[in-house]
């Protein structure tokens, strides 16, 4: 019997549809989120936004609310303007065989909190966890 997959809940705020962020002039709004399931108790992204806006900063900030860990190649896929996101339970250890790049602290520990996201070239993205 196949069980249907869980899909990822990402939720955008109402200036932003699925994919790209909302141009801004030339330029992207840079997105930013936190990764972990469930995160209904999460004030991560409120704060952050209010933060973004009262520092006349371009970005938004997501809630990555993933079943899987499977699912954040498509969640990046999905996102191209996703600069970075904090890492919360359940995936601190399970987000590391997804990164490129990791630090030697993140290492010793086991576990990562934030990871940046870099664009270099051909639009792939690059993950670094300190």
């Amino acid at each position: 019997m196949n069980q249907k997959q869980p899909t990822a809940e990402v939720t955008l705020p109402p200036s932003l549809g699925r994919g790209r962020g909302r141009a801004v002039g030339s330029a992207e709004v840079s997105l930013f989120g936190l990764l972990g399931y469930p995160l209904g108790h999460s004030f991560s992204r409120a704060f952050f936004n209010k933060m973004f806006a009262q520092e006349g900063i371009d970005a938004e900030y997501l809630n990555l609310e993933l079943p899987s860990i499977e699912q954040l190649p498509q969640v990046l896929a999905d996102h191209p303007a996703l600069r970075g996101f904090n890492v919360t339970i359940p995936y601190k250890q399970a987000v590391i065989p997804y990164l490129d790049a990791l630090s030697d602290e993140a290492r010793a520990i086991g576990a990562v909190k934030i990871v940046k996201v870099h664009v270099l070239c051909m639009n792939a993205p690059v993950l670094c966890a300190d």
